[in-house]
């Protein structure tokens, strides 16, 4: 009873957290395209060209299939998020038509499946059947993240340091929420469970 109120608790504050970001990505968003509707009737090109994102050249890049979480990868507020919270790496079929899903109907951004708690050699995704099909897709980006390190001065740097989240049954959807707030906080995009289908 006492993880109920703790898992209700901690998902109230998320939402609410989630709800201000969207308000002040949404404000800022308005602010940078009325900034970009100037610059471009004032006939001054260069402010065009320094938001355009060329994501075609960000896709020609040559793409490692498994490695570390890096931000200079994800484009602002056009990526979308997948935490694997299980620390496994592996995905069921279920799952993988999730993330086919997003794959295809949105071929412009770049898809992740993060792994917190992951390394380098905790996955070869060509050796594992369901990952090997979804490699095909070039906005596919399958990252771990090592989350002492990514939790490391953020705002929910206390809570994961100090309270008992990783003894709770839940501890893998509190991860999976945490990570995806911190994501979003950070880049933008979208964060999905793995439950979803994009359409």
């Amino acid at each position: 009873m006492r993880n109920m109120k703790i898992f209700r608790r901690f998902s109230i504050a998320l939402v609410l957290l989630l709800t201000g970001y969207i308000l002040y990505v949404v404000w800022c968003g308005s602010a940078v395209q009325e900034k970009h509707v100037e610059s471009v009737e004032s006939g001054d090109d260069t402010a065009s060209t320094e938001t355009r994102m060329n994501f075609k050249d960000l896709i020609e890049e040559e793409v490692k299939d498994w490695g570390k979480f890096e931000g200079s990868e994800v484009p602002l507020n056009k990526a979308i998020f997948y935490i694997e919270s299980q620390m496994k790496g592996h995905i069921n079929s279920r799952q993988a038509c999730s993330v086919e899903s997003a794959l295809l109907h949105h071929p412009n951004r770049l898809v992740f499946i993060i792994v917190p708690g992951a390394n380098e050699t905790s996955l070869d995704p060509r050796t594992d059947p369901v990952l090997r099909d979804l490699l095909d897709y070039p906005n596919l980006r399958l990252r771990y993240i090592d989350t002492v390190t990514f939790f490391k001065w953020s705002p929910l740097w206390n809570w994961f340091l100090t309270s008992d989240w990783q003894k709770t049954d839940q501890s893998s959807d509190y991860l999976r929420l945490a990570v995806g707030f911190l994501l979003l906080q950070k880049y933008g995009g979208t964060s999905i469970s793995f439950s979803n289908l994009i359409v």
